[in-house]
């Protein structure tokens, strides 16, 4: 350690200390990004895969301010596959009150209009559903 020092200070020209310690200073910045990137690439390529609109950077928000990143991804996730308009940052802020997420995220499909009579009486139809040969079973003729 004694002879590192002398050797760094008995450096004829200091701007080649000043650019060797900025070049560690940016491969330990370079490694924490890539640590980062690993952290959260899974989660962010599943939210990708399925159109759920999550940034990478919204992942680091919240791994920063300690919230579960997966309840959050999933449930958003399940959200739009289910036709919900759920950002982010509402099931972000209902995680940091306290709240359920998930029990947020279905009593929000909850209030998703439902079909109208004739609606699924038509869907009934087409699958081959009758009430009086079913015997209160699906009927699927072959």
């Amino acid at each position: 350690m004694y002879n590192l020092t002398n050797t760094i200070l008995a450096v004829e020209n200091p701007l080649k200390v000043v650019g060797m310690a900025l070049l560690v200073i940016l491969v330990i910045v370079v490694f924490v990004f890539f640590l980062l990137f690993l952290k959260f690439f899974r989660l962010w390529l599943q939210a990708k895969l399925s159109r759920a609109d999550v940034k990478f950077s919204e992942l680091i928000g919240m791994w920063l301010r300690k919230v579960n990143t997966s309840t959050i991804v999933l449930s958003k996730i399940m959200g739009v596959q289910a036709g919900l308009e759920l950002t982010t940052q509402e099931l972000e802020s209902h995680y940091l009150a306290r709240g359920n997420v998930p029990d947020e995220r279905q009593s929000q499909g909850d209030r998703l209009p439902r079909p109208s009579q004739e609606q699924r009486h038509y869907r009934r139809r087409c699958s081959g559903w009758h009430p009086v040969e079913s015997k209160g079973t699906c009927y699927r003729p072959r």
